[in-house]
């Protein structure tokens, strides 16, 4: 309690010993922070008797200006303390493009949480949390940045995928090798030329060619899902063309390595409410996404 605060408190309450009792704190140091504003000030504020406490002319001009300012005060941290209790506000979030099963993730969450406002910004570029004002990232494969907090939420594979009508009309997959004979639409900018697969011996790598190649995952996944031939994608981005016919796999039984899923986080001290329902919102339900399925999502604990 400060000197303007506690003499605020005397004020109101009527007494040193009120002021103190409400504060928790021996009534000789509200005592003391009465006087020390009263030094800085220059002039005397209060009148103290062994019975009561009353105003001098400065006290009740300076009380007249300085109350109105402290309700504020408590208003606005009444308010800033409700922040950190009831989820609320707006969260601003970046989620890979294409990142499907993250909008039923972010549907389910505003359900569960109706007072929180999700501003989401789907980009593959890796942005800065704190200089650009994001409260949190999701991000695959390793973490290039130790100064954020990072949860991991789930583990994402690459999966060979093609639209059911391409398959109908191409030749029998039956094992790896037969990929060499199919077009592949590639992913430029990861193992375009040649796939790296883990099967049930191990691992294998197959050469791949084929008419489309392309730098942007959500036109791979498009593209195949048209019919342009078999695609190795991350689950994460083909999971709901799998769940609704769109695309279906191919040799199941082999896939890339894992690679872990993280929500990213600035480290604070005291998170808000409305980030840590998210971090466990995202954390509950994460894996379900992944895997295609539409159950009903958990509020986390």
């Amino acid at each position: 309690m400060d000197g303007a605060v506690a003499f605020a408190r005397v004020v109101e309450l009527g007494s040193f010993t009120a002021a103190a009792r409400e504060s928790g704190v021996p009534t000789s140091t509200v005592s003391r922070q009465v006087q020390r504003l009263e030094e800085s000030l220059g002039v005397q504020l209060l009148l103290r008797t062994t019975r009561k406490v009353s105003l001098t002319d400065a006290g009740v001009a300076f009380h007249r200006r300085v109350g109105p300012a402290l309700g504020a005060l408590e208003e606005a941290a009444s308010l800033i303390r409700g922040l950190a209790v009831e989820p609320s506000g707006t969260l601003r979030v970046s989620c890979p493009v294409s990142f499907a099963a993250f909008a039923r993730l972010i549907a389910g969450f505003v359900a569960a949480y109706p007072k929180v406002e999700v501003d989401l910004v789907a980009t593959n570029r890796f942005v800065d949390l704190v200089g650009e004002g994001f409260d949190a990232a999701i991000r695959t494969g390793e973490l290039r940045d130790s100064s954020l907090i990072a949860k991991k939420l789930a583990e994402s594979e690459r999966w060979l995928v093609a639209a059911p009508r391409y398959l109908e009309s191409a030749p029998a997959i039956r094992r790896a090798s037969d990929l060499e004979r199919h077009a592949c639409v590639r992913f430029s900018t990861a193992h375009g030329s040649k796939w790296r697969l883990i099967g049930p011996r191990g691992e294998v790598e197959v050469p791949v060619g084929g008419p489309v190649r392309a730098d942007d995952i959500s036109f791979c996944l498009s593209a195949a899902a048209s019919g342009a031939g078999i695609a190795f994608l991350p689950s994460m981005f083909v999971a709901e063309a799998i769940a609704d016919g769109r695309l279906v796999r191919v040799l199941p039984r082999f896939a890339s390595r894992k690679a872990p899923v993280h929500l990213v986080y600035p480290s604070r001290r005291h998170q808000p409410a409305k980030l840590r329902v998210f971090r466990d919102f995202i954390a509950a339900n994460m894996g379900l996404a992944l895997g295609g399925a539409s159950p009903a999502l958990a509020r986390g604990v």
